[in-house]
């Protein structure tokens, strides 16, 4: 007689599984994701990896949620363009900083595993580059 399956579902806190994200977000960042079991995240972020993935799938739906996180920021530092007390000029340099900021964290490694895990968010990660700069 075996046991019985457990109807398991993902926890419904999104303050948690936000902040979960970001923490995930600046450890990948600057480390790059692909030397990394889900065994040493979890060790890493004092957490278990139970609770990694009582919020989040796998490794693809952590890396989603941190790329969405960085192009929020990278969007929200341009919202100063939008301010009236401001001069144009002085908004566009603003702005311009907390984009320049916000890409500045994400590491080569970082990257790097992207295109070696992930090909096609490469590929959208690159070509939106390439628009930003030309």
């Amino acid at each position: 007689m075996g046991r019985n399956a457990i109807n398991k579902s993902r926890i419904a806190d999104p303050v948690k599984r936000g902040r979960l994200i970001e923490q995930l977000e600046i450890l990948f960042l600057q480390h790059g994701f692909l030397n990394f079991t889900m065994d040493e995240v979890a060790e890493k972020l004092s957490i278990s990896k139970a609770t990694i993935y009582n919020h989040l799938t796998n490794r693809e739906e952590i890396i989603e949620n941190i790329l969405k996180n960085r192009l929020n920021k990278i969007v929200n530092a341009l919202e100063v363009l939008h301010e009236d007390d401001i001069t144009w000029e002085a908004a566009y340099l603003k702005g311009m900083q907390g984009v320049v900021f916000e890409v500045s964290l994400i590491s080569h490694q970082f990257l790097k595993d992207i295109e070696l895990e992930f090909p096609g968010h490469f590929q959208l990660i690159h070509q939106s580059l390439k628009h930003i700069v030309t």
